[in-house]
């Protein structure tokens, strides 16, 4: 699952540039990358009713304020460059106790956005 949060963070890189995916609110997740053995981070992915051969981007606002990347029938879950708030404790709150299928509430969601397939950078050259 390690190399999924990887991809997610690289499309958000390629898309939005430096300024989004250097922000401390990413700290964990490029610790998570570094350290795919352990546990650093709870859960970071979300399961889609069915697989999608598209990919895209997502934000959240409710109940997570987030970058939401689909990948397969993942959602993977990438902290907001806007916002300080820790998605994964919300994702963690969320989830435990569920069993995989069980409804999760409703997500307030914009997009989607496509990924890039070149790098766009789009936040940098603001």
């Amino acid at each position: 699952m390690v190399g999924y949060l990887r991809a997610a963070y690289l499309f958000l890189f390629a898309k939005y540039g430096y300024e989004w995916i250097l922000h401390r609110s990413l700290d964990t997740v490029r610790e998570q990358i570094k350290n795919p053995e352990n546990e650093l981070i709870w859960k970071w992915w979300l399961r889609r009713e069915k697989a999608s051969a598209v990919n895209a981007i997502y934000f959240c606002d409710h109940p997570l304020n987030c970058a939401l990347v689909a990948i397969a029938e993942h959602v993977i879950v990438i902290p907001s460059a806007f916002d300080s708030s820790d998605p994964y404790a919300l994702v963690k709150a969320i989830c435990l106790g569920k069993n995989e299928g069980d409804y999760l509430g409703d997500f307030s969601v914009k997009g989607p956005i496509g990924v890039p397939n070149s790098m766009e950078l789009l936040l940098d050259f603001l």
